[in-house]
């Protein structure tokens, strides 16, 4: 998440940490529909979460996709997620991997492991899909991450070199 975008969703987080759902609902709701894309996308979180009254992973797909068409870092990353785990809407492939790919462009580790994950699940024999993972493994283990780390040596021991 660029600072800027931290600093928004920060900032509305902190504004509704201590309201009821209610009031919190009624706080983002308007910033939201009017096109606030940090109210849209803690609007997503807290659907998804269940904070502004019963979890709705629907509701939450539907706020996460209007905080990504305007290029909200979070919003891209967990619409993704949820759309190749099928939660809030029906599993797609095709569009996770866009959502994902457009924030692991931009650095982010979790979005490049999460990545390389459904591109393993969905074609691990194609070669190139093969090649891809390996490459998003690659730069998210270089950045820190554990589980990337551990993926991309598991994938090592289970083909030989030249596939990687």
């Amino acid at each position: 998440m660029d600072l800027m975008e931290n600093d928004q969703y920060d900032a509305l987080e902190d504004a509704i940490i201590a309201m009821t759902p209610e009031e919190a609902l009624a706080c983002l709701l308007p910033l939201a529909e009017s096109g606030n894309a940090a109210a849209q996308c803690l609007l997503a979180d807290s659907y998804d979460l269940g904070d502004v009254g019963p979890r709705d992973p629907g509701k939450a797909i539907h706020w996460y996709r209007k905080a990504a068409a305007q290029g909200f870092m979070r919003a891209e990353y967990f619409l993704g997620s949820m759309l190749a785990s099928g939660i809030g809407a029906e599993r797609d492939v095709a569009e996770a991997s866009y959502w994902l790919r457009i924030v692991a462009d931009k650095g982010d580790s979790a979005a490049q492991f999460s990545l390389a994950e459904l591109l393993l699940a969905d074609g691990s024999d194609d070669p190139s899909r093969l090649a891809q993972a390996t490459a998003w493994l690659t730069l998210s283990a270089a950045q820190g991450n554990e589980q990337a780390a551990a993926r991309l040596a598991t994938l090592r021991k289970q083909r030989p070199s030249s596939a990687l």
